[in-house]
């Protein structure tokens, strides 16, 4: 090998060091940058989520089993277990952000959850995997047997390509995810959302398992607590209930199917009381509304009219 040669090839090494060095460096700043923003979002979500705050993270469900994807007229793992127990078992929990305390100019003003069983969670911000302003049809179960949480694991691969490539569930036709599930948004766009009624619904994705590390800088995931449960009926005899239209009863076996339920989640969870005071149209001041309740087996908080607990003997 000449000099010569040997004097080019050395100066070829040094620039493609020095370029890969540049490389290095380059990537380097950009993810400190996404460190950078990400702890300025989570930072965010904890002054407004936390107890001064004005907006909570929930996860819905129905008396009549639906838990998230899964549909109806299954067998609900929260009519066994507690809630948090529950919860801890899931990688992937599709959940809503709502205000704490909904306007009362307009009805739906504030959020809505897909379902009418409200669970409030206390959700810790390294558990917070992604913010979307419109439900997003992530497939939290996927490669399970039957898309069910419960389900034996087909691909253990399915979940983390669902994350990061965007895959939407394959029962959702024509819906295309544009970015990764992974994304997160400042808080002040899900509440000018909320308060404007921009979306029907937002999908706040969240960690259900403890010990995973899922934002640089941050604790591993904990465990998710629940505050409370709340009730706001969604079904279409509610708008005879307030508008003083005749019903049959059997419109309200949707009503009677979740209370039920909900004597069950208390009992479970060791709760006395359940809130309606997140009610879209004031329920806990609707007297036809407050018979169906009493009729069920519930009766009022003798001092906060917002807060119904089960008669001592009802309990199913």
């Amino acid at each position: 090998m000449s000099n010569l040669f040997k004097i080019k090839l050395k100066k070829f090494d040094e620039k493609l060091d020095n370029r890969k060095i540049a490389e290095f460096q380059d990537e380097y700043v950009k993810r400190k940058n996404k460190e950078l923003e990400t702890r300025k979002l989570l930072t965010n979500w904890k002054h407004r989520i936390g107890d001064g705050g004005d907006l909570k993270i929930i996860h819905t469900i129905s008396g009549s089993g639906s838990v998230s994807s899964i549909g109806r007229n299954t067998i609900s793992p929260f009519s066994q277990r507690r809630i948090e127990d529950v919860l801890s078992g899931w990688d992937v929990i599709s959940c809503s952000c709502v205000m704490k305390r909904l306007p009362t100019d307009t009805p739906r003003k504030g959020g809505v959850g897909a379902l009418s069983i409200e669970l409030d969670l206390d959700v810790p911000i390294q558990n917070i995997l992604g913010v979307h302003p419109n439900d997003v049809a992530f497939p939290n179960f996927a490669g399970r047997e039957g898309g069910l949480p419960q389900g034996r694991i087909l691909n253990s691969y399915a979940l983390a390509d669902s994350i990061f490539q965007g895959k939407a569930r394959p029962t959702v036709s024509n819906y295309i995810m544009d970015k990764p599930y992974n994304s997160l948004l400042p808080a002040e766009v899900i509440y000018d959302n909320l308060i404007n009624r921009r979306s029907r619904y937002n999908e706040i994705l969240v960690i259900g398992r403890s010990g995973i590390n899922i934002h640089s800088g941050f604790q591993p995931t904990e465990k998710i607590k629940l505050n409370g449960i709340s009730y706001r009926p969604k079904y279409p005899v509610i708008d005879k209930i307030f508008g003083g239209q005749t019903y049959h009863h059997q419109e309200l076996r949707l009503i009677l199917e979740d209370l039920s339920f909900i004597k069950k989640l208390l009992q479970i969870n060791n709760l006395e009381y359940f809130n309606s005071s997140l009610s879209i149209r004031g329920l806990e001041n609707n007297a036809r509304f407050n018979a169906i309740l009493q009729n069920a087996g519930f009766e009022r908080h003798h001092t906060n009219p917002q807060l119904f607990k089960v008669t001592r003997d009802s309990f199913a």
